[in-house]
């Protein structure tokens, strides 16, 4: 099915029967086939559902469901720990590609090593689970949330970009700020956390306003406690725990402020309340930040680098272009990759000549190097040290494979040059 240009016709409230669940699918791919055009969105139907009210401005109203729509495609993100050529990537990578990005779906295909029907059939899946999680978006914004002042929701819009950030710092940073008032109630601290840091995704500013609530919120309603912070960890996410043991003086902390969940619903964050034997407990789970591979990759093709940049930013590597010039050497020396990735031929540059020095140098020589070229020249890059060679014009799927490989041969210390295979039907 393609885009749709139009809105199906009497959109309303989404619906689990099979005629409800194709058409919420119609609407919500039209949505996106339009997400940065603000005047079809301004009045959509299912823009209004999203914002259900809560601001007097069509911009405000637009910008919220906007990030609500973006947040979604974002939790159909795999976990970190599932390989990047799993199939459970399709569904997220067909949406993002096509909606956020932009991309035709003639390339999306291509990228995906995918048909234009098999991309088209992800998406499909995509948007089903999509649709079931605005439409508990949409149910599951109860009352107390509905009160949130308009100030704030705004700025809950405002905030749905995705950044990295130490838990743990801005844990302490948030305890900080918070200091003069806990100090006036008598609040104190029992830190669990360690020192190891704990890298997660989200807004830092939001986590930390989060907090403050929180502790502001058991201040007030109970005097002097002490406050046990402590954390765990799942295999996606990164918890941290407030614990209060007060017996029956609980009954007078109330449910936690509206603005917390508000805010955790901003980024994706879980918030559970737990009460049980006089103890309360508040967990925050985030999705934990995935650990980025530099890539130094040494090509004079910048469409080649801005391809690859864009189809492995969203796979745990991060690419460094280094590009056509002499001081490459130095460069890579200043960026210690884990990874090297170079051309051969080049007007400034002999990638040959490059990968020599490469492995003649004491620090360099330990980082696997993949040749990438227009040659058929495998057994030469292996006799000069090529942990892997590429033969052009190469697919970035492939390529992903062949960064894979070289980091499993890396981490059991295998070496040897292994031309790719041929290209799948």
């Amino acid at each position: 099915m393609q885009d749709s240009g139009t809105p199906p016709q009497g959109a309303g409230p989404y619906t689990r029967d099979e005629t409800g669940l194709e058409h919420s699918v119609q609407e919500l791919r039209h949505v996106l086939a339009h997400l940065y055009d603000f005047a079809v969105l301004r009045d959509h139907d299912l823009v209004q559902r999203l914002a259900a009210g809560r601001f007097e401005s069509p911009d405000l109203s637009v910008q919220y469901a906007r990030g609500e729509l973006l947040r979604g495609i974002e939790r159909l993100r795999p976990p970190s720990h599932v390989s990047p050529l799993d199939r459970q990537w399709r569904p997220y990578d067909a949406l993002y590609k096509r909606y956020v990005m932009g991309m035709p779906l003639e390339e999306i295909a291509a990228e995906m090593s995918l048909s234009i029907r098999q991309v088209q059939r992800e998406q499909g899946r995509g948007l089903e689970t999509l649709v079931a999680d605005l439409e508990q978006a949409i149910a599951g914004y109860g009352d107390g949330v509905e009160q949130a002042t308009s100030v704030l929701v705004s700025e809950i819009a405002r905030a749905h970009l995705v950044g990295t950030f130490d838990c743990m710092q801005h844990t302490l940073r948030a305890a900080k700020t918070a200091g003069p008032l806990l100090e006036a109630y008598g609040i104190t601290f029992d830190n669990l956390l360690g020192s190891v840091s704990m890298p997660v995704q989200g807004d830092a500013s939001a986590f930390r306003q989060m907090l403050i609530s929180t502790f502001s919120h058991v201040a007030r309603a109970l005097p002097g406690v002490m406050v046990v912070i402590s954390r765990d960890s799942e295999d996606s996410s990164a918890c941290l725990r407030l614990t209060v043991e007060e017996g029956e003086r609980l009954g007078s902390l109330g449910e936690l402020p509206v603005e917390v969940f508000a805010l955790a619903r901003s980024q994706g964050w879980r918030v559970t309340e737990d009460r049980s034997a006089g103890v309360w407990q508040t967990s925050f789970a985030l999705p934990r930040a995935r650990e980025m591979t530099l890539v130094a990759l040494v090509e004079d093709n910048d469409d080649l680098v801005a391809l690859l940049q864009r189809y492995l930013s969203q796979r745990g590597y991060r690419l460094a272009a280094i590009g056509d010039t002499p001081q490459a050497m130095d460069e890579i020396r200043g960026l210690m990759p884990d990874v090297i990735v170079l051309d051969v031929m080049m007007r400034h540059v002999d990638g040959w000549e490059l990968l020599q020095r490469l492995g003649s140098d004491a620090e360099l020589c330990r980082i696997p190097r993949i040749v990438c070229s227009v040659l058929n020249e495998p057994e030469m890059a292996k006799h000069l040290g090529a942990s892997a060679y590429l033969r052009k014009p190469i697919r970035p799927l492939d390529f992903l494979e062949c960064l894979e490989q070289v980091a499993r041969d890396s981490h059991s210390g295998r070496k040897g040059v292994r031309p790719l295979p041929p290209p799948r039907q």
